[in-house]
């Protein structure tokens, strides 16, 4: 069976499509989006099976809490800015 036009096809882990309109927001700009990455990554690191891994998702939450940090400071400065206009 051939896909509509509007949609996009994109590899997941089930093979699910995914519609243009779907693609517009992407994860990342979801607010508070890395502080919950970063949460979610110390969830699993909290069950991973070996060091190695817990190691590494530990490094990607901190990693997630730097951009939460950068991100934060960053539209507090557009909106000082847009207020100064």
């Amino acid at each position: 069976m051939m896909d509509q036009p509007s949609t996009v096809a994109l590899q997941q882990t089930k093979g699910a499509t995914v519609s243009d309109e779907k693609l517009s927001v992407l994860p990342s700009e979801l607010p508070d989006y890395r502080t919950r990455q970063a949460a979610h990554l110390r969830a699993l690191a909290e069950s991973a099976t070996t060091a190695r891994l817990r190691v590494r998702l530990l490094q990607q939450a901190e990693e997630h809490d730097r951009l939460a940090v950068e991100e934060d400071e960053l539209t507090k400065t557009r909106i000082i800015l847009s207020v100064a206009r």
